[in-house]
């Protein structure tokens, strides 16, 4: 959950999210459009001979994956292959009982706390969660 919350923060900040890779080999590589497909990523840093480390690889997968559950779900909504329209009244929802990294960090003790992983959680539920505490720390 804290790509995907790194994704929403992005997009909210600038309306638009790249997948920045940092270095790969002794190329930085962080700009990647978000459809650019991982084939031919791949087939591209092999042309210039860079290696990518697997942790890299994994990392790039797990961005793209949780940016495609994001879109699924409809709190991002795309306007064509290059441009986000908007975010969802769900993800602002999400963001604003999360934006602030101690918000966050209470949110994640509590569901550590109740054994909780906070990975396997559906997007809804953590939501609920995250505005449930925000509101109780409000009073």
């Amino acid at each position: 959950m804290e790509t995907v919350r790194q994704i929403l923060l992005e997009i909210e900040g600038t309306g638009r999210y790249v997948f920045d890779l940092g270095e790969v080999g002794e190329e930085s590589v962080t700009k990647l459009n978000r459809h650019h497909h991982r084939a031919r990523f791949g087939f591209e840093l092999q042309e210039r001979g860079i290696v990518v480390e697997p942790e890299v690889a994994e990392r790039f997968k797990s961005k793209v994956y949780c940016y495609g559950l994001l879109v699924k779900e409809g709190w991002i909504v795309e306007a064509d292959e290059w441009r986000i329209d908007s975010l969802s009244w769900e993800a602002h929802d999400f963001l604003d009982a999360t934006r602030e990294d101690s918000r966050w960090k209470r949110v994640r003790q509590y569901l550590n706390n109740r054994g909780e992983d906070v990975s396997a959680m559906p997007f809804s539920t953590l939501k609920s969660i995250a505005e449930k505490l925000f509101t109780d720390w409000m009073v």
